[in-house]
């Protein structure tokens, strides 16, 4: 799933700003950050000579200039460490363009790794309904109306729960397969004279997010106005962990993902997952 987060893996890039005499060769600091994992929380930072000492700090850089102290500790000695808990350091509402680190008085690095604090947001949960979970069979069956993708038109039957929540939705799983609400053939349903009857127009198909990709448990949907996010961005949720933007839903306000949850398909109201932090 790791892979999946774009900024995960990304290209590093250093510019040392000092520069060791050849004949002091073996007393320079240097400091390299050879690698940053934003949804493990690591940092692996690089120093020599492994006889050195001296403090340590480690800065986020801020697009619009400055820095957050992210890390610092004194008579570090050199070596290879994991910076963690460097993540939540970071201030809400802030873009970042990298890191920058410094050990004893000479030795620093600069990165260029781009990411963003967008503050806490509000973590909502949804699904596709199933037709089989017994949550979803309430009102008995109706009637409505299957289409195939040539506008071809029969008669059809679904749990009246469940064909609300489809339609509320925009999708679910049927007794008798994957279904979504059919809008491409609503003007040649009218036109073939069936529009005095009273029917929701359904089709025997997988359904996709609003952003045309499927949805699992790594799917969220944001506000379609977010204007940090778009569909295919990755996201990290704190305490939840990567997810995905798969789909825009209505009703949704800026600050708030609506995390899918593919274990159930049950037509009932979820409880939130809560107000969390987020990082793009």
């Amino acid at each position: 799933m790791k892979n999946k987060f774009l900024i995960v893996i990304v290209s590093i890039l250093f510019s040392f700003h000092f520069e060791c005499p050849a004949s002091q060769e073996d007393n320079c600091f240097r400091i390299s950050i050879s690698s940053v994992n934003l949804p493990d929380d690591v940092m692996v930072v690089s120093l020599s000579p492994t006889a050195g000492k001296g403090t340590l700090s480690i800065y986020a850089t801020k697009r619009n200039g400055g820095e957050t102290l992210l890390f610092t500790e004194n008579n570090v000695k050199g070596g290879v460490y994991n910076i963690t808990t460097w993540r939540d350091k970071t201030l809400a509402n802030t873009e970042y363009t990298g890191f920058k680190g410094k050990w004893g008085t000479e030795a620093t690095t600069t990165t260029t790794y781009k990411f963003k604090n967008l503050g806490t947001y509000r973590n909502s949960v949804y699904n596709i309904p199933w037709e089989s979970e017994s949550s979803c069979q309430s009102g008995g069956r109706t009637s409505v109306i299957f289409s195939t993708a040539s506008c071809a038109f029969a008669d059809g039957k679904l749990y009246e729960t469940f064909r609300d929540r489809v339609g509320l939705n925009g999708s679910g799983k049927s007794l008798s397969g994957d279904i979504i609400l059919e809008w491409s053939c609503t003007h040649s349903w009218a036109k073939g004279g069936k529009a005095g009857r009273s029917a929701t127009l359904f089709r025997k198909e997988r359904g996709k997010g609003a952003c045309n990709l499927y949805l699992d448990e790594t799917s969220v949907a944001i506000n379609k106005n977010n204007p940090d996010l778009k569909c295919g961005d990755s996201v990290y949720i704190k305490d939840i962990g990567l997810k995905k933007v798969n789909d825009n839903g209505g009703g949704l306000s800026l600050t708030q993902l609506d995390n899918f949850d593919a274990s159930t398909g049950r037509c009932s109201t979820f409880s939130d997952l809560g107000q969390k932090v987020v990082l793009s």
